[in-house]
């Protein structure tokens, strides 16, 4: 099996105290923080199969290690002859300083901001450790010297609750209006409860979205959009990806797949990088129980839940591994998938766009 994306999980430490955020329970269970050779060790395993590659890095807030790993590991598959390595950045954008921008747009390293929204939004749970005020202000000065630099606003990352649903609308159009690249937006599914006047809102403001999107010329990619579909199972991660945990683990997936779906852990960790990082012997055990091509998302059976479910990939095709989503993650992620569906196929009925 060849891995063409890597996901570096830095640290746990992070200067927000974000209430939604799903690291929470884990910040003080580990002190350890992944180095450089660690990262340069699997990059070298990854190259001897392939050309090319993506290294994405996290956390915590990866950026507070960018002296001491992104930056000399980012330099160093400059060096490389006949291999292309692209860096990607998931980041609260508050250590985005002027030099820290600047390396990035000459190394043509791809940025993923977490921004919610407007201050109204985005300070209702994105807030400071030390004192417990809002990061907008922190953040927003940021992004706006990323413009001023002309440098390329990959993804906009936003984050809702039942607090803030109803702005969901105002969230995608500021990252219309700063020019990302796109947006993306996902429900909190691990720190609220989800009820039916909540679906309500969103269902209102998805619909907004879908008519700007829908009926205005295309200036921004929506995740949520592009890639769901009614009725076609093509949604398919075309990546073959090893997640980097802080505590050394390595395992095949999907970001946070095991935070929702624990007791797949024994299938899907296949090394250590205490150890020779990839043990064979699990990583056959892999393949022989979900196949060579496996498109790593989680593994289940049918449901009855999915029966009558619009977002056919979550139960045909024929991936072992897409089988049943509905079984493990939350209502509100569920809801959000059929509800996008359905809007998808009535806004393009409405507009005249055809598949």
């Amino acid at each position: 099996m060849i891995f063409n994306s890597v996901f570096f999980e830095l640290l746990r430490a992070c200067q927000f105290k974000c209430k939604y955020c799903y690291e929470r329970g884990f910040r003080n269970n580990s002190k350890r923080k992944i180095t450089f050779e660690e990262c340069r060790r699997v990059v070298d395993m990854m190259l001897e199969k392939s050309d090319f590659i993506q290294v994405s890095f996290g956390g915590g807030e990866p950026l507070i290690l960018f002296k001491q790993v992104i930056k000399p590991l980012t330099e160093y598959c400059a060096t490389l002859k006949g291999k292309e390595v692209n860096i990607n950045i998931n980041t609260n954008g508050q250590f985005l300083h002027t030099e820290t921008l600047q390396f990035c747009k000459d190394h043509s390293v791809k940025l993923s901001v977490s921004l919610d929204g407007p201050k109204h939004m985005h300070d209702v749970n994105r807030i400071f450790i030390k004192d417990g005020k809002g990061t907008y202000d922190s953040i927003i000065g940021r992004i706006n010297e990323m413009i001023e630099m002309d440098l390329p606003l990959t993804v906009c990352q936003a984050t809702y609750n039942i607090d803030t649903v109803q702005y969901l609308y105002e969230s995608y159009l500021m990252a219309k209006s700063l020019r990302f690249k796109d947006w993306y937006a996902a429900p909190d599914i691990f720190n609220c409860v989800w009820e039916k006047k909540h679906f309500q809102i969103l269902q209102e403001q998805y619909s907004h979205i879908c008519d700007d999107y829908f009926s205005t010329p295309r200036v921004m990619g929506v995740s949520n959009l592009d890639n769901c579909s009614m009725g076609n199972p093509r949604f398919k991660i075309k990546s073959k990806t090893l997640i980097v945990e802080v505590n050394g683990n390595i395992r095949v997936g999907r970001q946070n797949a095991t935070l929702i779906t624990p007791e797949l852990d024994t299938h899907w960790y296949i090394g250590h990088l205490d150890e020779e990082l990839i043990n064979q012997d699990r990583l056959d055990a892999f393949i022989e129980k979900f196949g060579e091509d496996a498109n790593m998302y989680f593994y289940a059976k049918p449901s009855i839940l999915c029966k009558h479910c619009p977002v056919s990939y979550c139960y045909k095709g024929d991936n072992p591994l897409l089988q049943e989503i509905c079984q493990y993650q939350p209502p509100i992620q569920c809801y959000q998938k059929r509800l996008l569906a359905q809007q998808i196929k009535e806004k393009k009925e409405l507009y005249g766009i055809s598949e």
